[in-house]
């Protein structure tokens, strides 16, 4: 029998950035269906507006009716391939997008793109999902090897994969693991990774509280002049009894202290 029920609460924010006039990031937090997603749309002033929200609303929509990350992102990838058929104003446009999901104590993160996920645990963050992008082509060979590297690296940008765009077959990865009581987990667009190091990062999941995390993470990067629009969404597992199993083991505890009672009292 299971003793324990999962608690899950995740809070996101979003910001345009010092240099954008609009935002092309989308996201969704449901911590009803234990469902967090961001997106981080691309192709010019209103297909990457359109891209992220379709993508997001898209996803939401499928694994909320069939479990199936992998699927969502295809159905996805398909309705925003034939949006921009329809519209050729909107030809080009495409989309990141990481999601996590939490069932029964394990973690799902699915994406596609640079958009992240991040696990805080222990006092260490590591980053769970690995970008495609031309940036991490060369970190795979080894011609880029330090975070100062990667912070400074100028083509961040260069993606090798993203939801809508007909470039191939699409690449969506996948990582899978059991999550601990206290587990914290980031989701950002790469409005927030590319500014703000790791350090800093870990700093604030650390210490702020989950409220306040997200708007803290933001902040941190627009301080650093942060030019591209930024999402982040921060959301912290925990462990609680089922409610009445705290009754049942206190009556358990009383029966067995009766039966010793009653045990030591007829050996007398």
């Amino acid at each position: 029998m299971q003793i324990f029920t999962q608690e899950v609460t995740g809070s996101g924010k979003t910001d345009v950035g010092c240099n954008r006039s609009n935002n092309e990031d989308s996201h969704i937090v449901d911590n009803d269906y234990d469902l967090w997603i961001v997106a981080d749309g691309m192709g010019g002033h209103a297909g990457g507006e359109v891209a992220s929200k379709m993508a997001v609303n898209t996803v939401h929509a499928e694994i909320t009716n069939t479990n199936d990350c992998k699927e969502a992102i295809r159905k996805a990838h398909d309705s925003i391939l034939q949006k921009a058929e329809n519209s050729p104003d909107l030809n080009g446009m495409g989309t990141t997008i990481v999601i996590l999901r939490i069932i029964d104590g394990n973690y799902e993160i699915t994406w596609v793109g640079d958009s992240r996920c991040y696990l805080h645990r222990n006092g260490q963050l590591i980053c769970l999902s690995k970008d495609h992008s031309y940036l991490q082509k060369l970190i795979d060979l080894g011609k880029i090897k330090t975070e100062a590297e990667i912070l400074d690296f100028p083509a961040k940008n260069i993606i090798t994969q993203a939801v809508g765009i007909d470039d191939g077959e699409l690449k969506i990865d996948e990582i899978c693991g059991k999550a601990k009581h206290g587990d914290r987990f980031l989701l950002c667009s790469d409005g927030l990774s590319d500014v703000v190091d790791n350090k800093k990062i870990e700093e604030i999941i650390s210490s702020a509280d989950l409220q306040s995390c997200s708007e803290k993470l933001i902040n941190e990067a627009l301080n650093l002049h942060g030019n591209d629009n930024i999402t982040a969404i921060v959301t912290e597992y925990r462990r609680k009894l089922k409610e009445g199993v705290i009754y049942d083991f206190a009556g358990l505890v009383c029966f067995v202290t009766l039966l010793i009672i009653f045990a030591m009292f007829f050996s007398v």
